[in-house]
């Protein structure tokens, strides 16, 4: 995390600390803290780095993991189901995609976005009704363990839809950029 000297107040309390605690963190004074939020001092390039180091290190620690933020109610398509029943799963639990699984590993992702294209490629609707999961999955979403830090979510969730929550292979969970956005509250 890149933190600037002015931020410190907010994230200080953000974490939840007073400015003693931050500064036995930091081995700098608490009086320093006190002058560095106020602006009133600018501190030598080392102490600045023990402020920093010490903020980053605590909000490292202080991120929720995949298994805080993971949905465990899953809806997955078996390899084999037919484009017209999970798009009535997709209907009926309102999401927008289903991992595919083959003996609860998962192999690939269906999304509305690969229907509507197959629709759009086909003209027929009953061909498309027979089509099946593995036919028209993409590639597997990431998966990461449980224990794996908001930061590292974020930054998957940048460039996939969602990401899959696993243990010894099988799915326990998914992620969404919408379930990270419930996260922000006024």
């Amino acid at each position: 995390m890149d933190i600037e000297l002015n931020e410190i107040k907010y994230i200080r309390k953000k974490l939840g600390l007073t400015q003693k605690q931050l500064a036995d963190r930091a081995d700098v004074s608490q009086s320093l803290i006190a002058k560095v939020e106020a602006g009133a001092i600018e501190p030598t390039y080392s102490k600045a780095k023990g402020i920093l180091h010490a903020l980053d290190k605590l909000s490292m620690t202080m991120e929720l993991t995949a298994q805080e933020l993971m949905k465990k109610k899953l809806v997955t398509a078996q390899e084999n189901d037919d484009i017209a029943t999970i798009a009535k799963m997709m209907k009926k639990h309102e999401i927008s995609q289903v991992p595919v699984v083959r003996q609860k590993i998962p192999i690939g992702l269906v999304t509305e976005s690969i229907i509507l294209e197959k629709m759009m490629e086909t003209k027929d609707p009953q061909k498309i009704a027979l089509l099946k999961a593995k036919d028209i999955k993409n590639e597997c979403p990431p998966v990461i363990s449980p224990d794996t830090k908001q930061s590292t979510i974020i930054g998957l969730l940048k460039y996939f839809q969602v990401v899959l929550v696993a243990e010894q292979g099988e799915i326990i969970g998914l992620i969404t950029k919408a379930d990270l956005l419930e996260l922000i509250k006024k």
